[in-house]
C-alpha cells in the first residue's frame, strides 16, 4: 500500500526504456481520466521539462529497463 498526500493538478506519466543511465526512448502521457488511481484515458503530449527531471534521475541511479515514473504538477 502507498499513502501520499493529494495533491492538485495534471498527473503525468513518463515511460523509458533505459540502458545503464541512459535514456533510449521515452513518452510523456498526460493522465486525464483516473480510475482507483490507475490511468483509463491517457493523451501522449511533449513535456520537455518531466522528461528531462526523470532522465536525472536514471541517469543518477544508472537504470536499466523499462522505467515509468508518476509526475504531478500542484496548481499552487
Amino acid at each position: 500500500m502507498l499513502i501520499q498526500e493529494y495533491l492538485t493538478g495534471d498527473e503525468l506519466t513518463v515511460d523509458m526504456l533505459c540502458d545503464n543511465g541512459k535514456v533510449l526512448y521515452s513518452v510523456v502521457k498526460r493522465n486525464e481520466q483516473m480510475v482507483n488511481g490507475v490511468a483509463q484515458i491517457s493523451r501522449v503530449i511533449k513535456d520537455s521539462y518531466a522528461e528531462d527531471i526523470c532522465s536525472r534521475v536514471v541517469e543518477y541511479a544508472s537504470l536499466c529497463g523499462n522505467i515509468g515514473f508518476d509526475v504531478k504538477y500542484s496548481q499552487y
